[in-house]
């Protein structure tokens, strides 16, 4: 089996690595890569423009060609410009005022943070046509403890599941972002969910490192057949496997 890291960064959002360092890493692990960098109001791509520029130059490299959306922020982007890429990820980094990565801020109702997302995810998918789903569980960090309470015993995983099945969206395995419990990855393998591998690395220390996702893959015999892999070119729905 090839590996792909289909989630790494570069300078062209927040990364702290050249597109050329990605491939070079990727090569040395003889791994396939995808470049999907930000995307958003708030990113230094958040234009068609910029996007355009972004593609023309990833066209230099033997790369895959994505952007990772940031869900919950409306990026403007119209489907002509999605139909570009190989692949498209959609991320929740922020709900509301809520940023997922400062462990100080306060969520009163976890519970309706959740249905929240649960509902964005849903509207995203279908209005992006998503191919992957960056960090699945991601939530606040500040729910750190709570995270496994919340989305077994809320039946908030299953229906995510199920989600990602209607809409023909893969889960990511991440590296840099874990599930509190492998039982989510197994969950959603019975349903015969496809997966795709990230490291979301930002570094040279951390793209491609895929440990954890191949862990994940070998622990649980996760078949060839349910791995998330890109064609092509586009996205046309004859040239995209999911």
């Amino acid at each position: 089996m090839v590996i792909l890291d289909l989630h790494t960064h570069s300078e062209f959002s927040d990364g702290k690595i050249s597109v050329a360092q990605i491939v070079e890493i990727a090569n040395s692990f003889h791994y396939k890569v995808g470049i999907a960098d930000h995307y958003g109001p708030c990113d230094k791509l958040f234009s068609e423009e910029a996007l355009t520029s972004y593609l023309e130059y990833l066209q230099k490299f033997p790369v895959y060609k994505s952007i990772e959306l940031d869900l919950g922020k409306e990026p403007v982007i119209s489907h002509q410009a999605l139909d570009k890429l190989d692949y498209v990820i959609g991320g929740v980094h922020h709900w509301g005022e809520i940023c997922f990565f400062d462990g100080n801020a306060s969520v009163e109702k976890p519970e309706q943070l959740i249905e929240g997302i649960l509902r964005l995810l849903e509207k995203s998918m279908e209005h992006y046509h998503l191919d992957i789903l960056a960090h699945p569980t991601l939530l606040p960090i500040s729910l750190k403890e709570k995270i496994t309470e919340l989305i077994f015993q809320t039946q908030w995983a299953e229906r995510l599941i199920a989600l990602a099945c209607e809409k023909n969206v893969a889960l990511e395995i991440s590296a840099r972002w874990p599930a509190p419990d492998e039982k989510f990855y197994e969950m959603a393998m019975r349903k015969g969910v496809k997966f795709s591998l990230g490291s979301d690395g930002h570094n040279l220390e951390k793209v491609c490192r895929l440990e954890y996702p191949l862990n994940i893959v070998r622990k649980l015999n996760i078949p060839e057949s349910q791995i998330f892999r890109p064609l092509s070119t586009n996205r046309s729905p004859q040239t995209a496997e999911k």
